[in-house]
């Protein structure tokens, strides 16, 4: 059973028209997979409209509706150039309910974070979670070894800092690309995202502002950080 979308927040029912949205709904709950501990909450990327993101409520009923892609379909990693992951960071940036109501989920955000710990352990490679979502759309992530690593919580990128290794950074490209992530390097970082402004950062915004922490070194003396 569906629950009536008449009944559910504004914010919920944003299913494109001529959309058999009950039937997809169901499709996202058989296919998809867990994304609580609870086992109430599944997240499913269906081939044509992105990801769906499906709530069982107590009574058994679910309700689900897409997230994550806002228009952008099918990316092909290979040919991401830089006016197109501006473009990326544009619509995602101007949009903000759904990086607002992923961080309003805290407990999923840290649930998902031990997620990527796990994962990186299983390859033998040990990261405390360093996670903090005030300046931030992103996992953080610090090895034995000081390497730090972010992993966008909005769209499918991460970075790496303070690592010269090359082959260890091939290393993790590979890794995070099984996962469906993008490693970005320091130039499609420091790409400039115009008419974009966002509250704790500095202009210009670049890619790194918008999809990892909103500030940078200049900003943090104004958030009263160390630099």
């Amino acid at each position: 059973m569906t629950a009536d979308k008449n009944n559910l927040p504004k914010h919920y029912s944003s299913w494109m028209q001529d959309i058999d949205n009950a039937y997809i709904t169901q499709e996202a709950w058989m296919k998809g997979e867990y994304f609580d501990e609870n086992e109430r909450i599944k997240i499913y990327k269906h081939p044509k409209l992105g990801y769906i993101k499906v709530y069982q409520l107590s009574d058994g009923s679910i309700f689900g509706y897409p997230f994550g892609d806002m228009g952008i379909k099918d990316w092909e990693f290979e040919k991401l150039t830089p006016p197109s992951l501006i473009a990326v960071a544009q619509i995602l940036r101007r949009q903000p309910c759904v990086f607002n109501f992923v961080l309003g989920n805290f407990r999923l955000l840290k649930y998902c974070e031990n997620f990527w710990i796990s994962y990186f352990q299983d390859f033998d490679i040990h990261f405390l979670g360093i996670s903090d979502f005030n300046y931030s759309t992103c996992w953080s992530f610090l090895s034995q070894d000081k390497i730090k690593l972010q992993i966008s919580i909005i769209a499918p990128f991460a970075k790496i800092e303070f690592c010269n290794d090359f082959q260890r950074i091939k290393r993790f490209e590979v890794l995070l690309k099984n996962m469906g992530y993008l490693l970005l390097d320091r130039k499609q970082l420091e790409l400039e995202v115009p008419n974009i402004h966002l509250e704790n950062a500095l202009s210009p915004v670049n890619i790194d502002m918008c999809f990892f922490e909103e500030y940078h070194k200049e900003s943090n003396k104004i958030l009263g950080k160390k630099v």
